[in-house]
């Protein structure tokens, strides 16, 4: 998961062209990504949320950690305030 201020729409913009081929190359893909709303579910203004999917908690390690994913953090790092969260897929259960 990924929770995302926009500091400089023009960087953040680079490091997402950047992002999305290396998440992909992992066999990852974004499933979610929207807006954060405000009380009156109006946009709150830069920003973001996003949800992740990859094969694996070590296959999204190492996405993470690849060579190439750390030498586009500090155009993400100058775009964004970014916090990466990483969770453990469960099966989905009921409600009841």
């Amino acid at each position: 998961m990924i929770d995302i201020t926009i500091k400089d729409g023009q960087k953040f913009q680079e490091y997402v062209d950047h992002a999305k081929p290396l998440v992909e190359k992992f066999g990852g893909g974004m499933l979610i990504r929207g807006r954060e709303l405000d009380s009156d579910n109006k946009p709150v203004e830069g920003k973001l949320i996003g949800v992740m999917e990859f094969p694996s908690v070590e296959i999204a390690r190492a996405w993470y950690n690849s060579d190439e994913y750390r030498a586009i953090i500090r155009i993400r790092d100058a775009g964004s305030i970014s916090e990466f969260t990483l969770y453990e897929t469960v099966k989905p259960h009921s409600m009841d």
